[in-house]
């Protein structure tokens, strides 16, 4: 009789043995199954994370540096035509640059907390930027625009400015309008017309610890205006910082090459470090999931190889004298093992 008809009629004659078998067969690579499409799945969604999220780049004074180069702890500075040429990286989807110094309001204009220089009730602090759409307070939400627009790279060489609803309130501003603004030098008696560009709302009215201002008297400009007002040498709008957003967090190597080669040793004293924090915070679940995914489809499949294989022991033992009579016979081992197998 052929093999594959013996085996055919030893399946049909334990049923019940033979249901047992495949329904553990179906289950066991069912729950494998899943398993993998689990852990593609997840890392596809971490990809497709990766690239609608990104990472920022931040270019920051190197505090290290700094202090043990033996120069002093003079901060340094970069040029944003450096920072430009950073930026243009087809790695880069976009930037902004980070820059500060002191402004005083003029012509009747007041600041609402205590001025941070007691010879200069009106003084406080200007932010400088290229776009105000990418700071962190403005891209989490936690600032919003109130009224007017926000600055873009489009405003970048005029005198416009962003100020905080209670500044606005005392001063009875509204977008269009001019505010007179000085420099940080007091020796100096010169004075810009800005327009306020727009009017934002900052949560905030606990003071900087670091320079005591009251977050309601913070301005912001773009990063060219603030040199302008306060006169920089050589008219080159000098940076303290800057921030690129990168397209895929996977290109920061290539990126830290490529600003390495366009900047040269204007990169001295700075260094760039990536914040990949809200990444993270989103694929570190889909981590955890791919890895459980991947251990309960190991354990499955180790789990369900063991029963199957005690069943198929447990079966050979019971047919054993019908192998022997088979051999007996003259069939041939090979057949029998075929059956067994089928």
């Amino acid at each position: 009789m052929n093999f594959l008809k013996r085996a055919g009629l030893s399946l049909w004659a334990r049923k019940g043995r033979t249901l047992v078998m495949l329904a553990t067969l179906l289950v066991m690579s069912a729950m494998v199954l899943g398993g993998v499409l689990i852990d593609d799945a997840t890392a596809r969604a971490g990809e497709q994370a990766k690239r609608k999220i990104g990472a920022d780049v931040t270019l920051d004074i190197d505090m290290d540096a700094l202090t043990g180069g033996g120069g002093g702890l003079q901060a340094p500075q970069i040029s944003a035509d450096i920072v430009d040429k950073i930026g243009a990286s087809p790695l880069v989807e976009s930037y902004n640059y980070d820059s500060f110094n002191g402004v005083e309001l003029t012509g009747g204009s007041k600041i609402v907390g205590k001025s941070m220089d007691p010879s200069r009730p009106n003084f406080t602090l200007a932010m400088g930027v290229l776009d105000s759409r990418l700071m962190p307070d403005f891209a989490s939400g936690e600032w919003k625009l109130l009224a007017g627009k926000p600055l873009t790279a489009a405003d970048k060489d005029r005198d416009a400015v962003l100020v905080e609803e209670r500044l606005a309130k005392k001063n009875d501003l509204h977008p269009g309008d001019k505010i007179k603004l000085g420099p940080n030098d007091p020796g100096s008696k010169g004075t810009a017309e800005f327009t306020l560009r727009g009017i934002y709302r900052d949560p905030s009215d606990k003071p900087d610890p670091e320079y005591m201002q009251f977050p309601a008297d913070r301005l912001i400009m773009p990063s060219h205006a603030l040199s302008r007002l306060n006169g920089e040498q050589g008219g080159a709008t000098r940076l303290g910082g800057a921030t690129f957003k990168l397209k895929d967090p996977a290109t920061f190597d290539a990126f830290r090459s490529w600003a390495r080669k366009q900047a040269g040793s204007a990169l001295d004293g700075f260094k760039l470090g990536i914040n990949d924090k809200a990444l993270q915070q989103m694929t570190g679940p889909m981590s955890s999931v791919s890895s459980s995914a991947t251990a309960a489809m190991w354990l499955i499949g180790i789990a369900g190889a063991a029963v199957l294989a005690l069943l198929v022991t447990l079966a050979v033992k019971q047919r054993h004298k019908e192998y022997g009579v088979l051999l007996a016979m003259g069939e041939k081992k090979g057949k029998v093992i075929a059956q067994q197998a089928v």
